[in-house]
């Protein structure tokens, strides 16, 4: 089973989510920090990850991407950013560390949904070419 890392500060939106994904046979875990969303990457090396890019704390979103992708090298874990900002500083952040996409809030689920599924079997046929 593939691994989704769900990284939501708000509760409410999280469990939607992670519901959302368990109903399509993905494994989940889930953060309500970016700070914890990366112990959580380390640990549990996800095949996806939903950011709220826009989490303030000791780890921002900006510092997760960073740092996630250093932790995940060589391989490459896709990104998708759902927030609620949508202003150009917010797209420039999360296009500057190759996001495969970028949801603003509020969102279809099912754009969400289709997104996600896309990516995770893009990356196993990138996978298979390796």
């Amino acid at each position: 089973m593939k691994k989704i890392l769900i990284i939501e500060s708000n509760k409410r939106e999280r469990a939607f989510l992670k519901k959302m994904f368990l109903r399509e046979n993905y494994l989940c875990c889930e953060a309500p920090t970016a700070e914890m969303g990366l112990r959580l990457f380390k640990k549990a090396r996800p095949d996806l990850v939903t950011l709220d890019i826009s989490m303030r704390g000791a780890v921002t979103g900006d510092n997760f991407l960073r740092n996630m992708r250093d932790i995940a090298k060589p391989d490459f874990v896709p990104v998708i950013v759902i927030t609620g900002n949508r202003d150009m500083f917010t797209w420039d952040i999360a296009y500057k560390y190759r996001i495969a996409a970028f949801f603003g809030k509020p969102f279809e689920y099912k754009d969400l949904l289709q997104r996600v599924n896309d990516t995770i079997r893009w990356k196993d046929v990138v996978k298979k070419f390796k």
